[in-house]
Order: structure tokens, then C-alpha cells, then sequence
């Protein structure tokens, strides 16, 4: 089958006009449009790959015990938040 090729620009209602096409009238065509300049995908897409990393203690907790509610100790019922969920 014989190809084809142009680049035209789209008129601002959208179309495109296609001149002196090398075919003859009656003939079956397949039309594809696609834009002239693809868009580009950035190039650091994971830029942390291949970085280097370590672990210095990993099965150490996130947060101490004194940032938990549940690790304090109330001596007074008085201390004791009253918003807490129990």
C-alpha cells in the first residue's frame, strides 16, 4: 500500500484540508492523525533510583513511649485527659 505523508496545522475550527493527494478517486484510504511533536515524558521520572541508602536501625520505634497517650502514667484521676477515647 502505498504511504503518505504531510504536515499540515489544524484550523481553529478543527479541521484539516488535504490537497493533491497522490491517490485515485474512489480509492479506499486510511487516515491517521497524530501531533507533529509527541509530548515528551520528563527523563527523571524515578529520580531516586540508584541512589544509595542504609539503614541505621531499622527496628527502632518511630516515636518514643512519651508521645504515646497510652505510655503515660496518671498517679491523679485529676490528670487524667477527659478526651480520651476510653
Amino acid at each position: 500500500m502505498a504511504s503518505y505523508r504531510a504536515t499540515l496545522t489544524v484550523k481553529s475550527d478543527g479541521e484539516l484540508t488535504l490537497k493533491h493527494l497522490p491517490f485515485r478517486t474512489g480509492e479506499e484510504v486510511r487516515v491517521t492523525v497524530e501531533a507533529a511533536s509527541p509530548q515528551q515524558l520528563p527523563q527523571d521520572r524515578f529520580p531516586l533510583r540508584g541512589t544509595p541508602y542504609r539503614y541505621d536501625d531499622p527496628f527502632e520505634p518511630a516515636a518514643g513511649i512519651e508521645d504515646w497517650e497510652s505510655g503515660k502514667v496518671y498517679l491523679d484521676l485529676k490528670e487524667i485527659p477527659h478526651d480520651l477515647p476510653f
